[in-house]
């Protein structure tokens, strides 16, 4: 309808790091549909989703292993006494997220999400074992921005993240600063601050089973 949109994304990265020349490689897609729910298209719920293909690739020859010291030196003609059966392995990923926005007025707006990461448990083994799985990730967040006075606005928002064991929690504040006050979304400075807490709880009700 009216006031709706489409989305469209694509992404690709690689990196390499460590001595072992640890390589990630990765390419994918998103799509994202933009629903307006009232008639003057200031409030909408937007639906999104992404696919990417990942490798993974490690080079075991450039690394040493216990077993491989002769009592005065590393050998690298001894076995490494280790089980390794992958250099590199692919895996598929899947993402969705939900988000509800609302203008209220020129500069006043909230908003709300939810999203869930590795929605299929990839396996992600260099050994091949498939029990070793990528824990889903859970995702809420939600803010709202309003002015102060004059040309000053605030935005006060919370992020909330949840995998396997662990969960972080984020609160912060933008104080921003308008150089036009007929133009809230143009040139403006932003100063802020933020709190994070980091903890892990063994028997959290979202940990992966």
């Amino acid at each position: 309808g009216k006031g709706d949109a489409f989305g469209f994304g694509a992404s690709f990265m690689g990196d390499q790091a460590g001595e072992s020349r640890f390589g990630f490689n990765s390419g994918g897609l998103a799509l994202a549909y933009h629903k307006s729910l009232n008639s003057r298209h200031t409030n909408f719920l937007s639906i999104g989703f992404s696919s990417s293909i990942y490798q993974q690739t490690i080079d075991f020859s450039r690394l040493q292993f216990g077993s491989q010291w002769d009592g005065q030196a590393y050998n690298a003609l001894l076995p490494t006494n280790e089980f390794l059966v992958n250099n590199k392995f692919l895996y598929w990923d899947i993402n969705a997220g939900l988000l509800w926005y609302m203008k209220i007025a020129k500069r006043t707006n909230v908003y709300v999400g939810f999203s869930t990461y590795h929605i299929n448990r990839p396996a992600i083994s260099f050994l091949g074992d498939k029990s070793v799985r990528l824990n889903m990730k859970y995702v809420a967040h939600g803010g709202v921005r309003f002015p102060l006075k004059g040309r000053f606005d605030l935005q006060p928002k919370f992020i909330v993240m949840f995998q396997g064991k662990s969960i972080e929690t984020i609160f912060a504040a933008d104080f921003r600063i308008l150089f036009e006050e007929r133009y809230p979304e143009g040139s403006h400075m932003r100063i802020g601050a933020m709190f994070r807490m980091v903890g892990g709880d063994p028997k959290a009700p979202w940990r992966d089973k």
